[in-house]
């Protein structure tokens, strides 16, 4: 299982000659911002993820994103990795609708292009996860296979004794 955080996000909006518009807009749309994240969120990661926390920070615009999980099961992300691939494409995405959001422009029709760039990383209970699924799941699955046909054999070789001894009675 895992708890609490488990990833940290942060974009990084941009504008070439950017007098502070760029941070008030995100004050203003912080709620809209909240919802478009947590959506994308839970579409990406599953209903046990939550937005943690958002905070906008001034300069051009930093948003910080903390993601926590209420008791996800490790082992619904079928593997480390699939968490990974979903956590880049939950990064494209969020700066995509940031592209969208901050590039119109306020007082006119005109596109106002931004940049954004982002990235993210795993949180301490995450990175424990990870060691822990891997030092648990170091069965070969060659081995397991090899098991399960032994098993399956010395089954189907008991049921032909049995067999063989019921017959000759």
């Amino acid at each position: 299982m895992v708890f609490g955080s488990v990833a940290y996000i942060r974009l990084y909006v941009t504008r070439p000659n950017d007098d502070g518009q760029l941070f008030g807009t995100a004050l203003e749309l912080q709620g809209r911002l909240r919802n478009e994240i947590e959506s994308q969120i839970r579409a990406h990661l599953g209903q046990e993820f939550e937005l943690e926390s958002l905070n906008i920070e001034k300069g051009s615009v930093t948003l910080l994103i903390a993601i926590s999980a209420a008791g996800a099961f490790f082992m619904g992300f079928s593997r480390y990795e699939s968490f990974i691939k979903s956590m880049n494409l939950l990064v494209q995405q969020l700066k995509d609708i940031m592209r969208r959001i901050f590039g119109r422009n306020r007082f006119s029709d005109e596109p106002n292009p931004v940049e954004v760039s982002g990235s993210w990383e795993p949180n301490e209970s995450m990175a424990a996860a990870n060691k822990v699924f891997t030092e648990t799941s170091d069965a070969d699955p060659n081995r397991l296979l090899q098991i399960y046909l032994i098993m399956s054999h010395a089954a189907l070789l008991g049921v032909m004794l049995w067999l063989i001894i019921r017959h000759l009675k």
